[in-house]
């Protein structure tokens, strides 16, 4: 009889047990997309915060820190001011321009240097938050020269056409360059950014040019 009864309660116990188990599956399974959502972006949020150049091991292929000079020993607090203001000038420049855009066949220069201001900002900003010697090697770090060259080799050439030159056609192709190169720099630090974009652009270019040629021959 002792046995019996124990039998009835293991019975009862694995039951019950199995219950639990599958309760458990159960809301695992149920669990509201608006969650898994949630995770997703905080994951894609937290990678991207780790791409972007904030740190020293961010540069090329060295982890040696830098000394930063004398004149720029400023506090994280400080930096993240610092980086902010930058910031917020920039999308200041790049939401006037966005205003300009109606008046943009009357006043590209005007335009042109607007944006290289914003562009300038922006990418200085990023120099703050890091410090000038650092960011300098990023720059010049093997995936950041090739942007280095083109980005301010365009934002040189704007400011040459736009006061110079007062060339309004050499202001808005220099533009354009600039705007594709911070485009460029602004995705690299997401995941497959940069390499999406460098598909568009070949796509793009590989497309205008059969066309071009199917007109000429």
């Amino acid at each position: 009889m002792s046995t019996e009864s124990e039998n009835v309660f293991r019975q009862s116990f694995r039951n019950w047990n199995d219950r639990s188990n599958r309760t458990t599956t159960s809301s695992t399974s149920n669990r509201p997309v608006l969650s898994e959502w949630t995770d997703y972006f905080k994951t894609g949020a937290n990678d991207l915060y780790n791409r972007l150049p904030s740190s020293v091991q961010d540069i090329g292929a060295t982890n040696n820190n830098v000394q930063e000079p004398s004149w720029y020993n400023l506090s994280r607090l400080e930096r993240l001011i610092g980086f902010g203001c930058c910031l917020g000038a920039s999308v200041l420049c790049f939401v006037l321009c966005f205003f300009m855009l109606p008046v943009l066949a009357l006043r590209p220069r005007k335009f042109g240097l607007l944006w290289t201001g914003g562009s300038v900002l922006f990418v200085v900003s990023f120099g703050v938050l890091q410090g000038p010697y650092n960011y300098v090697r990023h720059l010049l770090s093997r995936d950041r020269i090739l942007f280095t060259g083109v980005f301010f080799s365009s934002v040189f050439l704007t400011i040459y056409s736009a006061c110079i030159l007062k060339s309004s056609i050499l202001t808005i192709f220099t533009s354009i360059i600039e705007i594709l190169a911070v485009l460029y720099y602004t995705l690299s630090y997401f995941p497959f950014g940069a390499t999406t974009l460098t598909f568009f652009t070949s796509y793009v270019v590989g497309y205008v040019g059969g066309l071009i040629g199917g007109v000429i021959f």
